[in-house]
């Protein structure tokens, strides 16, 4: 008589689930340029005035009266900052193709 019921299931016939074969197979083969590549998530919180809008975008400027650089469409023009300074164009407005800014001209993306 067996005295465990993994003794009883192998004279049963029936085998573990864990394959043979873990070391042989190879090790996943990272790409060094996917490892570098930082992906940018989608942001929507504007940093100057502490809202969550849907025209959210990166701006690399130059004034000095703010400090935040993720800013919304209204927060843009009210420190007039030009569109210029637009480094993204990942907020929903500007996938849509509907990002007007009312101060200055609106940057294009190709």
């Amino acid at each position: 008589m067996s005295n465990s019921l993994k003794d009883a299931l192998e004279k049963a016939g029936l085998k573990t689930s864990k394959p043979d074969n873990i070391s042989k197979r190879k090790p996943k083969s990272i790409d060094p340029l996917k490892a570098n590549e930082k992906h940018q998530q989608q942001c929507n919180f504007c940093d100057c005035c502490k809202k969550t809008a849907p025209d959210v975008e990166f701006y690399k400027h130059h004034n000095q009266s703010i400090q935040a650089n993720w800013l919304c469409i209204v927060c843009a023009d009210k420190h007039f900052i030009p569109d210029e300074a637009r480094q993204s164009n990942q907020s929903d407005f500007a996938m849509r193709g509907t990002f007007r800014r009312r101060y200055g001209r609106t940057k294009i993306f190709s």
